[in-house]
């Protein structure tokens, strides 16, 4: 880094996610170093640290690294086990309450949506060298 005050952003593919990377500094006299990133990835903090150090010795220099991508699989998780069990206790719920019940197809969809399979974001390990990289 040639200037204390300075911006920069990259981004890169990592697996099915975009992984950007954005560096912002400003004018200090000792190096004051921020981090943001991933909760999963709170390992990489140090090797993160050790790279801006190496090339800033001043500034206020915060690192802001983000993952976007998808939320969840493309196609819903179907278990018909678990379905059959959320309309059990739906029904026997209803009945206590004295409430006719039927399960109709917006009822059945509602409980495919909350059986979406969630994507995990890649493992601190996997991230590592592509952090790296867009540094």
């Amino acid at each position: 880094m040639n200037s204390m005050t300075g911006y920069g952003r990259a981004s890169g593919a990592l697996g099915t996610y975009t992984l950007t990377i954005q560096v912002s500094a400003v004018n200090r006299k000792t190096l004051d170093l921020t981090l943001k990133l991933p909760p999963e990835w709170a390992t990489l903090e140090p090797s993160i640290g050790e790279q801006v150090r190496a090339v800033a010795v001043r500034g206020k220099v915060h690192v802001d690294i983000a993952l976007t991508g998808p939320g969840g699989t493309a196609e819903p998780a179907w278990d018909e086990t678990a379905a059959q069990t959320a309309l059990d206790r739906l029904a026997a719920f209803a009945g206590r309450q004295g409430v006719a019940f039927e399960a109709t197809p917006g009822l059945l969809w509602g409980i495919l949506s909350s059986q979406r399979a969630v994507a995990k974001p890649p493992p601190a390990e996997e991230a590592a060298g592509p952090v790296a990289a867009l540094l």
